[in-house]
């Protein structure tokens, strides 16, 4: 399997299993990050610190879940850790124009209509309760099966289920009540 060897490559300190785990798992740490933080550049800082945590971390790694869980798990604790240290974490917030000016230039009306749809949605999921906001995470961004996000989760994959459809539910309900 794949990940043995990089996890092999990983605990002999191989330089090519890094990038590997870079291109692996960089992206995602990185997105994990920016749902909790908010912040692009926090969200890159946790995400250096994530992946350095288990380069230097990796020998403690015993196998009882998968590479991608461990990590995840890491990167969630390390942003809880900041969180901590962050006292009004509420400061932190998305740039979103600055960030569609740079990826959009000049819009085309899709383009602008698409920008207001995941606005909406974007809004809509920041009021879900966390615990719903997480699991759609998990699932829609993250692209997790049940099973994996129970592992993450610590929990039973009914309870990843339920969650999963409660916050299907929750966030329909915010997306009507914001078009009526």
């Amino acid at each position: 399997m794949a990940e043995d060897i990089l996890i092999k490559g990983l605990k002999k300190g191989q330089e090519e299993a890094f990038s590997r785990l870079l291109d692996t798992y960089g992206n995602k740490v990185l997105q994990t990050a920016f749902f909790y933080l908010k912040s692009r550049e926090l969200a890159q800082d946790i995400c250096q610190e994530v992946l350095l945590t288990v380069f230097k971390e990796i020998k403690n790694f015993k196998g009882e879940s998968s590479l991608y869980t461990w990590i995840y798990r890491i990167t969630v604790n390390k942003c809880y850790d900041f969180s901590k240290q962050k006292k009004n974490q509420h400061e932190i917030l998305i740039d979103m124009e600055t960030v569609a000016e740079k990826d959009l230039g000049q819009p085309t009306d899709e383009q602008v209509l698409k920008k207001l749809e995941q606005e909406s949605i974007r809004k809509a999921l920041q009021k879900l309760d966390f615990t719903y906001r997480e699991v759609i995470f998990l699932f829609y961004y993250q692209r997790l099966k049940i099973e994996e996000m129970a592992e993450i989760l610590n929990c039973q994959p009914g309870t990843v289920k339920s969650r999963l459809s409660r916050g299907r539910e929750r966030l329909k309900q915010i997306l009507v009540e914001e078009v009526l």
